[in-house]
């Protein structure tokens, strides 16, 4: 460890390194950020200079750098002569990185001491945002609208393919097709009340996600690990999930296990375990698997179940916990789905709407898309009309895209195998309605 007066020592040789060869920078580049150097003095400048060059593939000379921070060149060159060249590289950039965040630390507390009177929420907020900052190495990043809109051109070359298909496949393709899939970023609430199958939506979207290739990891206050694989695995198999549960099975169901499940436990579906009702705790166990996993898609089951501990109204509780899986789904850029539930008053109204989402308000506000779930049958009815065509209700789902930033909103039709528990296309063709944007 370097002593703290000999710091300004190590940004110089740290420096002279990376001006003297770029293979230096091109190796640490992702450890290296302006504030390990100090502001009194150029040694912040240089290097803001040097990775600026570095990023625009200019020159990176003394003479060069020293014209953009406005030195002489000759006072450069004998910074960069100056240094200790046998000194360890990384064990200069780790010194740096640990003073950075004593320095850091030291100015979040003072800061927070000489703000302790303000409210308790915001100074928990300030304490985040705090350490997040140093994280991240307290520096900031903006998009220019020359890389947005190669984003956009390359989303219209995609429509022109006819491939729709930009995010984490639900598995109704007429819902892929209108929303493009689940995307970075998205918080996408599937609500329903008891028994219409929002919890198996959920589960399909999962397997789905799976299958094609992306990691899932599900958090569950509801339901076991072992129901949930039995889930997985009659998806997988056909075979009923209670069979696989509480009954025994025939030659046919065993043979039918042992061919299908190849295909879903070699995928990468995570169950964390130990799993509370703290939001806190959940979303760190979604932080560290994105981590090591490298996570594409969070499910948690469900909201109502969840608590930010804080002594507030439960209405209060629940959108601030949809807010900070809100934010947590940008910060590590997947999509997360909240389960949620409807209220019970809502019942006599058999098919559910937005104003039923439970503990509702701000939670639709914090949501990117939120999917209704209505099973007919549950209800005793045996037909429907469905935009002008009649549908038996056996097996039938109706899925309502009640909000969808940025595409609108639609209903279609889905199949439920009430055996599997598993959502699948619908056997006739879908109709949907016009997108109201």
């Amino acid at each position: 460890m370097i002593a703290t007066t000999d710091i300004l020592k190590a940004e110089q040789t740290l420096l002279a390194y990376i001006l003297n060869d770029r293979a230096v920078y091109l190796e640490h580049n992702k450890e290296l950020h302006e504030n390990l150097f100090s502001d009194e003095s150029h040694h912040r400048s240089i290097f803001r200079a040097y990775k600026q060059q570095m990023d625009e593939g200019g020159k990176t000379d003394v003479f060069t750098i020293a014209s953009k921070v406005g030195m002489s060149a000759e006072v450069l060159s004998q910074l960069v002569a100056s240094c200790e060249w046998f000194a360890d590289v990384e064990a200069l950039i780790d010194s740096l990185h640990q003073h950075y965040i004593r320095q850091s630390v030291n100015r979040l507390a003072s800061f927070i001491i000489a703000s302790k009177n303000s409210d308790g929420d915001e100074l928990l907020t300030i304490l985040e945002d705090g350490l997040k900052e140093i994280r991240s190495g307290g520096t900031v990043s903006f998009l220019t609208l020359l890389d947005t809109v190669k984003d956009v051109f390359r989303q219209i070359d995609l429509n022109a393919s006819g491939n729709k298909l930009t995010g984490i496949p639900y598995g109704l393709k007429w819902l892929d097709n209108f929303t493009g899939g689940m995307h970075g970023g998205d918080l996408v609430v599937i609500a329903g009340r008891t028994s219409q199958g929002k919890t198996s939506m959920a589960l399909s979207c999962a397997y789905t996600a799976a299958m094609t290739g992306h990691n899932v990891g599900i958090w569950s206050l509801e339901m076991t690990d072992i129901q949930i694989t039995a889930r997985l695995m009659s998806f997988a198999s056909d075979v009923p999930a209670k069979d696989i549960l509480y009954n025994k099975l025939d030659m046919r169901d065993i043979d039918a296990l042992n061919s299908r499940i190849g295909d879903i436990i070699t995928k990468g579906i995570f169950l964390p375990q130990g799993v509370t009702a703290k939001v806190s705790e959940i979303m760190n166990t979604i932080r560290l698997l994105k981590l090591h996993q490298g996570l594409s898609l969070a499910i948690v089951d469900y909201l109502q179940l969840t608590t930010t501990g804080e002594k507030i109204s439960r209405e209060q509780d629940m959108a601030k916990a949809a807010r900070q899986f809100k934010n947590l789904a940008k910060e590590l850029n997947i999509p997360i789905i909240l389960i949620s539930q409807l209220h019970r008053t809502s019942e006599k109204d058999q098919r559910p709407a937005l104003h039923h989402l439970r503990d509702s308000g701000q939670i639709e506000e914090a949501a990117d898309v939120i999917l209704l779930v209505y099973r007919p049958e549950v209800y005793g009815i045996e037909m429907i009309d469905f935009h002008g065509t009649e549908y038996s209700t056996g097996g039938l789902a109706m899925i309502d895209l009640v909000k969808g930033r940025n595409v609108g909103v639609l209903d279609g039709l889905a199949h439920f195998n009430r055996d599997t528990t598993h959502f699948t296309e619908h056997s006739e063709k879908e109709v949907i309605q016009t997108p109201i944007f």
